[in-house]
């Protein structure tokens, strides 16, 4: 998208602060080209090492990391290694989601879903719209 080096030059200056909370930069390497490709990305933090993110499947760079990969990222200023690494297994992928949705619901409206006030996601409307996604989890190695 035209906005995506406004984002990445944000993410890698001194004031990464006004975008790192909820996006990154992910840098992976083609594995037929060998074309290193660095995308800005939203992502929630499980623990300490593990993040997530959530690609459209009609997006192809997530296709590097489906046997499992080496990935840079820039993350809140800092450069650091993990593995990546991607989800498309449905019962994982939901519950990665609700995980994701319970720490920020503003993005249910983004993916076609509805969090109740009472927090609970309808289970339905979250597989049909997971269809069109993937989610990739990155370890991190380094800190």
């Amino acid at each position: 998208m035209w906005y995506d080096g406004i984002i990445k030059m944000v993410l890698m200056s001194p004031f990464h602060q006004v975008a790192s909370k909820e996006m990154m930069l992910i840098t992976v390497t083609g594995r037929k080209s060998g074309q290193v490709y660095t995308l800005p990305v939203s992502y929630t933090q499980e623990n300490d090492q593990t993040l997530y993110t959530l690609s459209q499947r009609e997006h192809l760079w997530w296709h590097n990391l489906r046997n499992g990969a080496l990935v840079t990222l820039c993350l809140r200023g800092k450069v650091v290694t993990a593995k990546g690494r991607v989800i498309e297994e449905p019962n994982e992928m939901f519950n990665v989601m609700v995980q994701w949705l319970q720490h920020h619901p503003n993005y249910a409206p983004m993916i076609g879903v509805k969090v109740e006030p009472d927090g609970e996601i309808a289970r339905d409307a979250l597989t049909e719209a997971l269809d069109k996604y993937v989610i990739v989890e990155t370890q991190l190695l380094t800190a």
